[in-house]
């Protein structure tokens, strides 16, 4: 498995928080410990990402602004790793002719 970034960990904790949830929640749907939740919880507050509204936390829209945006970039970022790796057998198969 994959280590995951900061921007990864911020984008599992705004997605977990979509439709609003109580720390647990948030901590089980980002796959993350309460340690870590917090500290990212405080960054996320800071910036206006996400909000709380009594016990819950709900992903404000400048953070599913982030959401949007890191898909985007994670989605062209697959796209370009394809067609390296399509790149790199094509090559293989032309040596091999």
């Amino acid at each position: 498995m994959a280590r995951r970034g900061k921007m990864d960990i911020l984008a599992d904790i705004l997605r977990a928080a979509e439709k609003g949830g109580n720390k647990t929640r948030i901590v089980y749907g980002a796959n993350l410990n309460f340690t870590l939740f917090k500290e990212y919880l405080k960054t996320l507050i800071e910036k206006g990402l996400i909000e709380k509204n009594g016990k819950k936390y709900y992903t404000t829209d400048l953070g599913m602004d982030y959401l949007r945006t890191y898909t985007y970039l994670q989605e062209m970022m697959d796209t370009d790793e394809k067609n390296m790796n399509h790149n790199i057998i094509s090559k293989i198969d032309s040596i091999r002719e």
